[in-house]
């Protein structure tokens, strides 16, 4: 039986599949060797060995960290291993442009012990030095000075040992900033987003640090030990005021071995938290907001033997911190990959968006984040397109906010492939760096990827973890097209039935469209289909002539199927037959915010409010929890931007 009550008519827009169109995404190697484990030439402190027969190299190793410096473009690395000839010190900048190296600062030795000379706290000087360590995290700022903190190295004593200790260096000379100058320390939370003199992380390797655009230094996870003094993988998140020199714990657990507390995919909360774990990678975008991708966890880890490691995570979080310092809040936002651990890769078609596509688990691996504010994954170790099957992988993933989607690049599906390299400084489409763990790897201004060194040799007798390399690679993102194939879905009451019409751009190797209804916006029914009339541009209909009685709303979405069996689901729009009334936004112009202002009894509430540039870039989210909803604007460039709600309609804002 069907309702006797209509809809007013409701008119939808909005982008339905994204394709990543290739265009000669090859890698090129620039410098180093494909033979493992070349010994380092430190050359003269300072110089580049310009036309030397034995260029300068900081040879094989693994478990380093790598910038780029925002001001000038070079690169740096610092510290790490080869398990063949110990924990380096040493601080080098690579000059793309010639491909050479210069060592600059450190210890050009790793036969004997390289301990760390602290100074005064606070007080830089030549003389400074951290020691010899492995798995530190490290980061630039926006002024070219870098940072790195912890480890497990040489601390003060010449002890090798877990390090919480963190570094700035700048004009030529090591700070030591903050933490301990001697190993193993236990954390000190004391009380949740309070800062103070006294706290501080505990000794940690293979954890993620960043800095924020405000200056704050952000800490997450690793293996280490916590408030108790315990040691093992952690899922604590801290923040480093630079002008107070404090810490303040801001979330998740003082003690070690934490289960993630996921809540509902895309749903912010407080009480959402990613498990604990090490080897994660973290990335901010330019709104301020912090992603984070994979990582393990086990009970008992020996950091030259990651192969031991058990549990591995293919999980995507987005982390928003809250304004000011005092209090110190944020929430946590699970958004792709699975709850589980050890999730294989479903690789699907290459170069395609899909919901059925996603990276296996994996730990130590890239993720950086391009101009147009799409993610990248490349590499690290963990499963392949086999499940239950791990191995050094070289497969590039990106994954598009707009569309929430993964799309699986470049790279080998199945892991411990050796490199291919035709011949040095030439892009070939044959090229490809071997699967590894554990390199240095930054983005440059033009979105191309660039990574150097880690282990890997997959496929050779010498391979392995302990395997390590000094070459250098990078693949240029830029030119790989992430134009989205435009859908236009429109929905009208005609009588007791429903009409669904949409419009298609660019359809490529289409199969056709299931049109899928639900009641609720979680559980779905396929309600029936329409055929593909081919590659390039058509418009297409449904009629919903079976309203189940006793609903007021529906949510419809499409299931994009091609020829291979990939399938693309579209974003959830909404019909409804609750009057929506006037909907504004004031003021507008905005300076620091904006109230969206809806009637109390639309169905709006508890929807997300998403808001876009001109260009169409998804720039952030906002849960509409009340009928007055303030739009936190303070992140934002001044300009002219674009909230769409869940019901279709686009709203101008502008911000002075």
């Amino acid at each position: 039986m069907k309702k006797s009550t209509r809809f007013a008519f409701l008119f939808f827009s909005l982008f339905v599949t994204a394709r990543v169109k290739a265009q000669n995404t090859w890698w090129t190697m620039t410098s180093g060797s494909s033979t493992p484990n070349v010994a380092p030439v430190w050359g003269t402190k300072g110089q580049a060995s310009i036309g030397s027969s034995t260029p300068n190299t900081p040879g094989g190793r693994g478990n380093h960290s790598g910038w780029m410096d925002p001001t000038s473009g070079y690169y740096w690395i610092f510290g790490g291993t080869n398990t063949k000839q110990g924990l380096f010190n040493d601080l080098w900048e690579f000059i793309p442009s010639y491909g050479l190296w210069i060592w600059v600062a450190g210890d050009s030795t790793v036969t004997t012990p390289t301990p760390g000379v602290y100074g005064t706290e606070g007080i830089p000087a030549p003389a400074n030095k951290p020691g010899g360590r492995e798995g530190q995290s490290g980061f630039a700022d926006s002024k070219g000075n870098f940072w790195i903190f912890g480890g497990y190295g040489y601390d003060v004593n010449g002890h090798v040992q877990y390090l919480n200790d963190l570094w700035r260096y700048s004009a030529g000379s090591w700070t030591w900033m903050s933490g301990d100058n001697t190993g193993n320390n236990q954390g000190i939370y004391a009380t949740v987003s309070t800062e103070g003199p006294t706290n501080k992380p505990g000794a940690r390797v293979f954890a993620s640090t960043w800095m924020d655009a405000s200056g704050y230094i952000w800490l997450f996870g690793g293996y280490g030990i916590d408030g108790n003094n315990k040691q093992g993988p952690l899922n604590d998140l801290w923040r480093f005021d630079t002008t107070s020199k404090q810490w303040a714990w801001v979330a998740g657990s003082n003690t070690i071995n934490q289960n993630g507390s996921y809540g509902t995919i895309n749903q912010p909360s407080n009480q959402n938290t990613p498990g604990s774990r090490f080897g994660q990678s973290v990335i901010a975008d330019a709104q301020g907001n912090f992603w984070l991708f994979g990582g393990t966890t086990a009970p008992s880890v020996d950091v030259n033997s990651p192969t031991t490691i058990a549990g591995y995570f293919n999980d995507l979080w987005e982390f928003t911190p809250g304004k000011g310092s005092s209090p110190i809040t944020g929430a946590w936002t699970w958004v792709a990959g699975s709850s589980a651990v050890n999730e294989n890769g479903h690789y699907n078609k290459q170069n395609v968006y899909s919901a059925n596509s996603q990276p296996g688990a994996r730990f130590q691996q890239a993720l950086e984040i391009d101009n147009n504010g799409n993610l990248w994954v490349w590499g690290g170790y963990g499963v392949d397109a086999h499940p239950d099957e791990f191995s050094l992988l070289n497969d590039l993933w990106v994954y598009n906010p707009n569309n929430r989607q993964w799309a699986w690049a470049n790279g080998d599906s199945i892991g411990n492939q050796p490199s291919s390299v035709t011949q040095l400084n030439t892009p070939a489409a044959t090229n490809t760096p071997s699967g590894r763990q554990g390199f240095a790897y930054w983005m440059d201004r033009v979105s191309n990827l660039w990574i150097m060194g880690g282990g890997g040799g997959g496929g050779t007798p010498s391979g392995g973890v302990g395997t390590w390399y000094d070459d250098v690679w990078f693949s240029p993102l830029s030119v790989i097209d992430l134009a989205i194939q435009e859908v236009s879905l429109q929905g009208t009451a005609q009588g007791n039935d429903n009409l669904l019409t949409w419009q298609t751009v660019n359809e490529i190797d289409e199969v056709g469209f299931t049109v899928e209804r639900s009641t609720d916006g979680i559980s779905f029914t396929d309600i029936g289909s329409v055929p593909s009339a081919g590659n390039g541009n058509h418009q297409y209909s449904f009629t919903d002539d079976h309203l189940p009685a006793g609903s007021s709303t529906f949510y419809y979405r499409l299931k994009e199927t091609d020829n291979l069996g990939n399938i693309v689901y579209s974003q959830t729009i909404v019909l409804n037959g609750v009057v929506t009334g006037n909907i504004t936004l004031y003021p507008n112009p905005a300076t620091s915010g904006a109230i969206l202002s809806i009637p109390g009894n639309s169905t709006l509430i508890g929807t997300t409010a998403r808001l876009y540039d001109l260009g169409g870039r998804f720039l952030s989210e906002q849960l509409i929890s009340s009928p007055q909803q303030y739009i936190n604007l303070n992140s934002l460039a001044g300009g002219v931007y674009l909230l769409k709600l869940a019901n279709g309609q686009t709203l101008k804002l502008i911000k002075e």
